[in-house]
């Protein structure tokens, strides 16, 4: 995300929508299933919409297991997760590509 809205925007905008957008995977896309609940109609879809097709950045998040000492993660799991992250960078990349495919790039057009 961080690239793709750095192609885009200048540097502050880059880096504020970046924040944002990994903040808000991070803090508020795992209370989505929990405000689901209380929702009804189309703000309940496009909840649901939101939660499945933004990155779950809490699936990396290891504090609780290192803060209550939960021991060590299985080999599936964390085959699972590793699955999971290489995915959502290949689709990122898919991404990326579909839409630099067919620019022309020039260093004099800035100036």
């Amino acid at each position: 995300a961080g690239i793709m809205f750095s192609t885009r925007f200048h540097q502050d905008a880059a880096a504020a929508l970046a924040y944002i957008f990994t903040l808000g995977g991070f803090f508020l896309l795992p209370r989505v299933p929990h405000l689901v609940l209380h929702a009804q109609g189309l703000q309940r879809d496009m909840m649901l919409l939101i939660y499945y097709a933004l990155p779950h950045f809490e699936l990396f998040d290891l504090r609780i297991r290192l803060a209550y000492d939960w021991g060590a993660i299985a080999w599936s799991m964390l085959l699972a997760v590793a699955l999971y992250g290489a995915l959502m960078i290949l689709f990122m990349l898919l991404v990326g590509w579909c839409a630099y495919r067919g620019k022309q790039f020039s260093r004099m057009e800035r100036l």
